[in-house]
């Protein structure tokens, strides 16, 4: 049922209800399949005995559970089983309340980098619940790309009755939504990150590109390793596809760390010259700009290799992108390209060239 444009179809508890951390609910899946349980309460549990009622709540809304009478009456839906599947042999995921945002980054990149079929099999399943798609109404009713944490909070609680919905009451709904590639709560902002679903309603399994970008890039900086990474990723990030698959994000951080090394070799070796037209200008810093462009794309499964990587100016690394470039033969150390309708050339160094495999 929809009234006054959410959906209510159930009791208000299990559409609002919090704190739910995704590493328990998967766990509670397999101690409710399982009946590795005695008692349901609210608030802390005794992780032996007993299941948190919020958890098991918000499940509810999630399509993952069946609306219960106490504990004897709990039953996985058939997504809820779907998951299982997914999930009985794998050990038990960390659910620490008080690291809900790192225990959520973690088991996020576990499972999307090691179980791509459970993490798209998540993202599914959760987008089509009742829970996050009222979240998706309420941006849509507001007409609001952002909004503050807290203001969140207490307005979306008052439209299901709850007079004041504080920080404990819903943080499941935000970190599942952050799962799912649809929201991001950055210091205590949280933002729209697919307007595709929030605002179309539509279940895709491929990301938009500047999302992706966006996601990737918000990954790699919360690793010790790339806290100092500059202006290298986005000339990395520009050469992914719209849809960037799980094995491919799974290399995506050694690739990082490779690439920059080899860019920066590049640079130095063209002296920040652009290899199609010759372009450069120099920067505060006195060092000549230049930028690395990938001439077959990561994202159309181009190699990360020094071969694949050539030294461009901002202008024709553009032209690359957005328009067809069209490679052809090689002539010495000159590889010739069409490019925005005009016949150009690739100049390589000697060095360079011997890096290149050719037939």
């Amino acid at each position: 049922m929809v009234k006054d444009g959410y959906i209510r179809d159930i009791d208000v508890k299990y559409l609002i209800s919090g704190p739910a951390p995704l590493g328990r609910i998967l766990n509670y899946i397999k101690r409710i399949k399982l009946k590795q349980y005695t008692t349901v309460i609210r608030g802390p549990q005794d992780a032996l005995n007993n299941l948190d009622d919020w958890t098991t709540c918000f499940m509810v809304g999630l399509g993952l559970i069946n609306e219960y009478n106490g504990p004897e009456d709990i039953n996985l839906t058939q997504d809820g089983e779907i998951i299982y599947n997914l999930i009985y042999e794998l050990p038990d995921f960390p659910d620490n309340l008080r690291k809900v945002k790192d225990d959520l980054f973690f088991i996020k990149q576990d499972i999307r980098l090691k179980h791509s079929e459970l993490y798209n099999t998540l993202k599914e399943i959760f987008l089509k619940s009742r829970v996050i798609k009222n979240l998706a109404i309420f941006f849509r009713k507001e007409n609001i790309k952002e909004i503050n944490r807290q203001n969140f909070y207490n307005i979306f609680g008052k439209n299901f009755s709850i007079e004041k919905a504080g920080f404990n009451r819903l943080p499941s709904l935000i970190q599942i939504a952050e799962f799912c590639d649809i929201l991001v709560e950055d210091s205590k902002i949280i933002k729209i990150y697919d307007d595709k679903y929030i605002y179309g309603g539509e279940i895709t399994k491929e990301t938009n590109k500047d999302v992706a970008k966006d996601i990737m890039r918000k990954d790699l900086m919360k690793k010790e390793d790339f806290k100092k990474i500059d202006n290298l990723d986005e000339e990395i990030l520009e050469d992914l596809s719209n849809s960037i698959l799980p094995e491919k994000h799974e290399s995506l951080l050694s690739l990082f760390l490779r690439n920059k090394k080899i860019i920066i070799k590049l640079k130095e070796l063209y002296k920040g010259k652009c290899q199609i037209c010759g372009f450069t200008f120099e920067k505060n810093n006195g060092e000549n700009y230049s930028e690395a462009h990938h001439v077959i794309p990561l994202g159309d499964k181009g190699s990360d290799e020094i071969s694949n990587l050539i030294i461009v100016c901002a202008n024709c690394h553009s032209q690359l992108h957005y328009d067809k470039p069209e490679l052809k033969e090689f002539d010495g150390n000159k590889r010739k390209i069409k490019l925005n309708g005009e016949d150009k050339v690739i100049i390589y160094k000697k060095e360079h060239l011997k890096k290149l495999k050719l037939d």
